[in-house]
């Protein structure tokens, strides 16, 4: 039921569907909630695996009972209207590997709980509004590629052991402009040699910034402009 002209609202019976492995409702016009139904999937039926309902003009909070849907791998409720927090049943749900809210209306904290979610790879809640400082627990996401903060109101500093936990330093991107994150970057960064961009324009972050990073051979862009950075990188550490 993907990119066709869908309007109207997503019926709460949809929670009677009990042998649903995928769920996609994505480029339509869907207006309307998220019914809380949808997590009545669990109770019947471990199929369902993605939920993805992305570029479609739903409003209101992402329903805490989502947490119960435990065998999902692809949450997608990005380019919508969605308000409210991130609930913090969201750590419930440790066989996420793709977790998609960006371009929503979102505010508040990031949950802790969010450092449940060791699979994460892919990691996009830009340009929302949340705000507050990231939580010591996202630095427990071992398998980021990408993690996608920008154009938020996050502030503070970047804990400082993200990334350490990484068995392979397999962080490839990391964006985290427009916020007002301050203090130096992870010196983990420097070992993550698998980085291609680095985007963290617009903050307040200071520090030595030819400290943060190492040998990066993959990476094609990097922007630190608009910070309190000192220092100098070498071309001898990063090759573009």
């Amino acid at each position: 039921m993907i990119s066709n002209l869908l309007s109207g609202i997503i019926a709460v019976e949809i929670g009677n569907l009990t042998q649903l492995e995928y769920l996609s409702f994505h480029d339509n016009y869907i207006t309307g909630t998220i019914p809380y139904q949808i997590s009545y999937l669990h109770k019947f039926s471990s199929l369902l695996t993605v939920l993805s309902v992305h570029d479609n003009n739903f409003t209101g909070p992402i329903p805490k009972e989502i947490g119960n849907l435990k065998q999902l791998s692809t949450l997608d409720l990005s380019y919508n209207h969605l308000t409210g927090s991130i609930p913090a049943t969201i750590g419930k749900l440790i066989n996420l590997e793709t977790l998609h809210l960006r371009f929503n209306n979102l505010s508040g904290e990031l949950p802790p709980e969010i450092g449940n979610l060791s699979q994460l790879g892919d990691v996009y809640l830009d340009n929302n509004k949340l705000y507050g400082e990231l939580p010591g627990s996202i630095a427990n996401l071992s398998n980021v590629l990408m993690l996608f903060l920008h154009s938020n109101r996050f502030f503070g500093s970047i804990p400082k052991d993200l990334g350490e936990y990484m068995p392979s330093l397999a962080l490839e991107r990391i964006l985290a402009s427009g916020n007002n994150f301050s203090g130096s970057l992870p010196k983990c960064l420097k070992k993550c040699s698998k980085l291609t961009v680095v985007s963290l324009q617009k903050n307040q972050f200071s520090g030595n910034v030819s400290e943060a990073f190492g040998l990066h051979p993959y990476l094609s862009i990097i922007s630190l402009s608009g910070n309190n950075f000192t220092g100098k990188i070498s071309f001898q550490q990063i090759t573009c």
